[in-house]
């Protein structure tokens, strides 16, 4: 079941993306939405859930990469979607301000790692499809 949520996620976001919005991208001090995204993910680390937040448009190896680090860290890839807007974007940079250094103190610096592995493996399975 966690797998078809998912997947209908990922491909409702693949379906609505168009890139991240310019004004999501401008560089602000902390903000509400800054400050609740850092406030959510000490919470989740309080409760032992580890996870990540990726915004813009998703790679077609990102339901890959999010259930490699499910399955294998317990680590959720949360999307905040892929065209959002500041608040959306803020929040999510606040989050991984906190998240990330604990994902990276527990298991090093396995996000890059298995997003490569991901990609590559999906790049395999082009390979083989045609």
């Amino acid at each position: 079941m966690k797998n078809i949520l998912l997947s209908v996620l990922l491909v409702f976001a693949v379906a609505q993306c168009s890139g991240i919005s310019p004004e999501a991208n401008r560089e602000e001090g902390p903000s509400p939405a800054f400050e609740k995204g850092r406030e959510d993910a000490t919470n989740d680390l309080k409760a032992g859930k580890f996870a990540y937040y990726l915004t813009g448009a998703p790679a077609p190896w990102d339901q890959l990469w999010a259930e490699k680090l499910r399955d294998a860290y317990g680590i959720l890839m949360r999307t905040g979607g892929c065209n959002p807007d500041s608040e959306i974007f803020l929040k999510a940079k606040g989050y991984n301000t906190v998240s990330l250094p604990a994902i990276a103190e527990k298991y090093g610096d396995i996000l890059g790692e298995v997003e490569k592995k991901a990609r590559e493996e999906w790049e395999n399975r082009q390979k083989k499809s045609k």
